[in-house]
């Protein structure tokens, strides 16, 4: 199945093209993009994911490359370092 935010456009979340599918059975996963890594950036990316997949849910929310870009960027180094990231992303799991 492919992520809505790695393809052109989203016409369907993953609940709509797997509906027989209780959605307790599946193991969904998305990525935090490398621009994103700054801590305001960070629950605002995984609502859209949410949103593009049509879900409410994730089982698992990774880091997609440990190396921060600059907003708006293709590898233009960040300055948000790893650790401010990660306690964001870690604050997720109580929303």
């Amino acid at each position: 199945l492919a992520s809505p935010s790695n393809t052109s456009s989203s016409s369907s979340g993953v609940s709509a093209q797997l509906s027989p599918i209780a959605r307790s059975e599946l193991f969904i996963v998305s990525k935090l993009w490398n621009d994103e890594h700054a801590p305001t950036d960070v629950a605002l990316a995984c609502r859209r994911s949410l949103a593009d997949l049509q879900l409410e849910y994730l089982d698992l929310y990774l880091v997609h490359w440990p190396i921060d870009w600059r907003k708006g960027t293709v590898l233009c180094p960040g300055t948000t370092p790893m650790a401010e990231c990660w306690r964001a992303m870690e604050r997720l799991v109580d929303e």
